[in-house]
């Protein structure tokens, strides 16, 4: 049985992995509101009136978006007048959350044995390399049974 941080890290997982399918989708240069808007043919004012706003306002909102600037709640509201939804989340660059923990853990539990590694040199107690790789594996694995928050210092 798996235990409430794997639990939680597989659900969120399972959630995330759904926006994999859209880590293709290239993002229009002018941004997804103003390329909706001209797609469909309608005008700024047209827009603005469906938002209650002026033109201008409109404007703003298209160059905010896309400067990268522009509020979750801006974009809602313009999807709203446009009777469309917005979705945002993230697409992990591993194939899965557990994975990324699973990589992160190898990674930090390396840097923890080699570092002990190098002060048992210098103490004469050297650990063959086999031994050292056990110990990296066995460290990695109690840290993603846990999802330990050491990964993330």
């Amino acid at each position: 049985m798996r235990n409430l941080p794997q639990l939680k890290l597989q659900l969120m997982s399972n959630k995330l992995g759904v926006f994999k399918a859209l880590n293709e989708v290239v993002i229009p240069h002018e941004g997804w509101i103003r390329a909706i808007r001209e797609s469909l043919n309608m005008t700024l004012q047209q827009l603005a009136n469906r938002l209650g706003v002026s033109k201008e306002a409109v404007r703003r909102l298209e160059q905010r978006e896309q400067e990268e600037a522009i509020t979750l709640e801006s974009l809602r509201k313009v999807g709203q007048a446009l009777d469309m939804k917005l979705v945002y989340g993230f697409i992990t660059m591993d194939d899965s959350l557990e994975d990324y923990v699973n990589r992160r853990a190898r990674e930090v539990a390396r840097e923890i044995i080699e570092r002990t590694h190098r002060q048992m040199i210098l103490e004469g107690q050297q650990v063959d390399y086999d031994a050292l790789q056990k110990a990296v594996e066995s460290s990695a694995e109690v840290m993603v049974n846990d999802v330990d928050r050491q990964l993330w210092t």
